[in-house]
């Protein structure tokens, strides 16, 4: 295989080599045509000069184009606008329901949608969503969808978890189908971008690509009649090689080298390298593009057509490595014609299939080329098995297979004088569908992709309206079937909340009565329990003593722990009381744990009475004098009263007179009577000893306030204990109140979210359905429309 020649004349300045086809400088000059016009959108076309297609048929053809092609970038722009709405609304308002969730909230897979044939696009649709054969546009639905049928194109979740397996997109959560939706309205925006410079640019790019060794860079050199790209370098294979007339560099033949796609400029060598295709194997790129003239008449050339520019590109070929690569620039880059060249003896490879439907998804049309087809001996058994994969792959490219699919053997047709008749209709069917068809092959990719994404738009639409419908509707009748209950809860909170308080009074007020008069009652009897104390005669009265008295404040200190015991019994009933109140559905029951048993078991130094025994506790001279006193006083009275106190002086004289009043017998009688009267004071010593402990208890108790103390004492653990089961169920009430509101709160924000998307979705699919219906209002099969124009004149 030779390479384009190498002339060191052709040097530039730089010294890198241009490109030398051989070409006789006069019949290099004849053909060379005029620089290619560009048309803008709004300026009126003048008809250019082309040697095979009639002056005002291509002015008329110009215009129309011009004119589709304006409306078509408007709807672009509608597009992108409605996109971003979406991916706002999924970003901050709404999350956009997918299609995979069912109403009944199942995840099922949805099969690939097929979209609807031309003819059935103007006709309404009645009922669910049907499946149609064709590969064009579904129609966009205006009734309830079914959720078993539905299923996207543009906005489709597919994720690859290798060559060909995909991840079940309907196991995953909602926020990460939420995520990958909005990563697929990036996507779309891209391609959105994309294809409004597409359609911008009057050029038309013409992709060939293929399996490996399927001989695509021998059928672009087949196009161009000479050995441009090089068939057996092997850095080609991974590179991409697009190929333009050197009328779009000045004339120049060259081969520029480039490492950054997106900063090339053909004004900037340093954004490129001149190099020499025989010396590719020394540099690494990303793209080549080579500039050569093509030295046939424009009536049989694609590149020097003298109508629009053509890129023809030469892809690396499909491989684990590249078919994303290829797959990307065949679905978002300027690619207008996607020739797909496939081995006649290999037939469609799975990488070459997975290529085939991701570039169907916005290509209606694809050419399929058939190499080496003179190497199959039962060729009508080839054509049918091809056919048959083509179908399956591309319905509408089968449909119109006479145009669209070619078998060919392109290496015959490089050196040939006669390009053979199939390989003639190949080239025909190409400049066709480039230059005179371009509406068709330029404009409907965009169309169908248009459709697709409103389409996808309006299901999207379609499924979140009705979502809305339904979370409206549970919204609404969840605020009703809650309201009972809430009424109920707030009307309650407040009446039980006081039936607390006052049972904690009641309670309270028990123990504080029942406790007073048990202590009270205690303190006045503490006589009437010292008589279990023995009494062992006058030597033991000191012991005694302290025995009454240890008696005697034990006694009340044990009335002291009754009364707790007793306030006890009665918390814990108050307790049960509360819990009734508390034993309500909309109430949290796992209530605080209360133990009454810890009611008192910390010991109070209050309770303790501090009393001492003293010596002046064990008589009562005072009592005794005063008793001895009064009944001598009552004895003198009385029997002065009778006999007068003089008569009484004088008889106790004369008595003593006439028994001979003598000292010493006097002392005696003293002694006698002092021994009368500690006999008289010791006879009562132990019921003195036990009134006069019990007094000192008493005034002790007067003086410190204890019984006051103690009851206050035990009914302030009591109303502590039963506050804090009060507390408790208020808390609870509390909560439950809270509960109600934010679940009320929640299924009105609901509801009124509900309400915004359903308005927003209504409106939504309102604007797709004008939108489609202009998009529809296109016509890219060029219906014979140069003879109805001619028709005016």
């Amino acid at each position: 295989m030779s390479y384009l020649p190498y002339s060191s004349k052709n040097t530039n300045a730089s010294g890198l080599a241009a490109l030398d086809l051989e070409q006789p400088s006069t019949s290099r000059a004849a053909n060379v045509r005029p620089a290619s016009r560009t048309l803008h959108l709004g300026q009126t076309p003048t008809p250019p000069a082309s040697p095979f297609i009639n002056p005002l048929d291509q002015y008329a053809q110009q215009q129309i184009y011009a004119d589709k092609s304006s409306r078509l970038l408007g709807l672009i722009r509608s597009a992108q606008g409605m996109v971003e709405e979406l991916r706002c609304t999924n970003q901050n308002r709404r999350a956009i329901q997918y299609p995979w969730l069912t109403n009944e909230g199942q995840r099922r897979p949805i099969r690939r949608n097929q979209t609807y044939r031309e003819d059935q696009e103007s006709k309404p649709v009645e009922g669910p969503l049907r499946r149609a054969r064709s590969n064009s546009s579904s129609n966009i639905p205006t009734a309830s969808v079914d959720k078993a049928e539905l299923g996207l194109n543009v906005l489709k979740l597919d994720v690859k978890l290798g060559t060909q397996t995909s991840l079940d997109v309907s196991k995953l959560e909602e926020s990460s189908i939420s995520k990958l939706l909005d990563e697929r309205f990036g996507h779309a925006l891209t391609h959105l971008n994309k294809l409004y410079a597409r359609i911008s640019d009057t050029s038309s790019k013409m992709l060939v690509t293929g399996d490996l060794n399927a001989g695509k860079s021998t059928l672009v050199n087949a196009l161009l009649k000479r050995e441009v790209v090089p068939a057996d370098q092997q850095p080609c294979t991974s590179l991409f090689c697009e190929v333009l007339d050197a009328q779009m560099n000045e004339g120049v033949e060259e081969v520029h080298g480039i490492t950054d796609a997106s900063k090339y400029d053909r004004n900037d060598p340093s954004t490129y390298t001149r190099i020499d295709l025989r010396h590719l194997e020394n540099y690494l790129y990303s793209m080549l593009k080579v500039y050569c003239t093509d030295r046939r008449e424009a009536k049989e050339s694609l590149l020097h057509n003298g109508i629009v520019d053509i890129a023809l590109i030469d892809s690396p070929g499909l491989n684990r490595d590249s078919i994303k690569t290829t797959a990307l620039f065949a679905r978002q880059e300027e690619i207008d014609v996607v020739v797909f060249v496939v081995g006649a003896e290999n037939h469609f490879t799975l990488s070459g299939e997975e290529f085939l439907r991701s570039a169907g998804r916005e290509k209606e049309y694809i050419f399929i080329v058939v190499n080496r087809f003179d190497n199959i001996r039962d060729k009508a058994r080839c054509k049918r098995q091809i056919l048959e994969q083509i179908k399956e792959i591309s319905p509408r490219t089968y449909e119109d297979a006479d145009d669209f699919v070619h078998f060919v053997s392109a290496s015959n047709c490089l050196n040939s004088e006669e390009t053979p008749e199939e390989f003639a209709k190949l080239e025909q069917s190409l400049r066709s569908f480039a230059l005179e068809k371009r509406a068709k092959s330029k404009l409907a990719p965009a169309k169908l992709f248009l459709k697709n994404i409103f389409s996808d738009i309006s299901i999207l639409s379609a499924y979140n309206r009705e979502k809305a419908e339904k979370d409206l509707a549970e919204a609404t009748q969840s605020l009703e079937e809650d309201k009972p209950a809430y009424e109920e809860i707030i009307n309650r909170s407040q009446r039980i909340i006081n039936d607390a308080d006052r049972i904690l009074e009641d309670i309270c007020s028990y123990v504080d009565l029942h406790s007073r008069s048990k202590l009270n009652n205690a303190i006045e009897t503490l006589e009437e329990f010292s008589s279990v104390v023995e009494w062992k005669g006058l030597l033991y009265v000191w012991q005694f003593a302290q025995q009454v008295k240890n008696t005697m404040v034990n006694f009340v200190e044990n009335r002291v722990v009754e009364c707790e015991i007793k306030a006890k019994e009665r918390t814990s009933v108050g307790l049960q009381r509360l819990d009734k109140l508390g034993a309500n559905k909309h109430l949290d029951q796992s209530q605080s744990e209360i133990d009454v048993e810890s009611l008192f078991c910390v010991p109070s130094p209050t309770k303790k009475l501090d009393i001492q025994v003293e010596i002046t506790d064990l008589i009562d001279l005072r009592e005794k004098f005063n008793m001895m006193t009064l009944s001598l006083g009552s004895a003198g009275m009385i029997l002065g009263k009778y006999i007068g106190y003089q008569k009484l002086f004088t008889s106790f004289l004369d008595m003593g007179s006439s028994i001979g009043f003598q000292p010493r017998r006097w002392g005696w009688l003293s002694v006698v009577v002092g021994a009368g009267a500690v006999y008289f004071i010791v006879s009562d010593m132990r019921h003195v000893v036990e009134r006069k402990i019990a007094n000192k208890i008493r005034d002790n108790v007067r003086k410190t306030n204890y019984v006051h103390n103690q009851v206050q004492r035990i009914t302030k653990e009591s109303r502590n204990i039963l506050r804090m089961s009060s507390w408790d169920l208020q808390t609870r009430f509390q909560n439950a109140v809270k509960v109600q509101e934010e679940k009320r709160l929640q299924q009105t924000m609901k509801q009124k979210a509900a309400v915004e998307a359903k308005e927003y979705f209504g409106t939504l699919s309102k604007k797709v359905l004008t939108l489609n219906s202009a998009v529809n209002a296109i016509d890219t099969e060029e219906r014979k429309i140069i003879a109805s124009h001619n028709a005016l004149y």
